[in-house]
């Protein structure tokens, strides 16, 4: 597979508004569901956050990349997301602009 095909049109977002990043996962996990690449937003949110309490997926200079592995993804994709500043705990201490959400299927 190659790595472009993980990226889909329909899960490419622009100057999305969230206070939190909490709020994004949320409104992302809803996204994959209603678009059916995940079977349940709750899970998403679970493992995404979960995730997130080992160590922040900010790395710096206003990149995000969340990222989960779980069978509650039907498809494996790349969400991008382009946010208005999220204060994403960040490596750098700097507010996030941009969010490549990875979320994976096992198989």
């Amino acid at each position: 597979m190659n790595f472009n095909d993980f990226f889909k049109e329909d899960l490419i977002l622009l100057d999305k508004n969230y206070s939190s990043k909490e709020e994004a996962l949320k409104d992302f996990a809803k996204v994959l569901v209603k678009r059916g690449y995940a079977s349940n937003e709750k899970r998403v949110v679970e493992m995404a956050l979960k995730r997130e309490a080992e160590s922040s997926t900010g790395i710096g200079e206003g990149i995000a990349i969340p990222h989960i592995r779980d069978e509650v993804m039907k498809t494996s994709v790349i969400f991008f997301a382009k946010v208005n500043q999220i204060n994403w705990d960040s490596l750098d201490g700097n507010p996030v602009d941009y969010v490549f959400f990875i979320a994976l299927n096992p198989n």
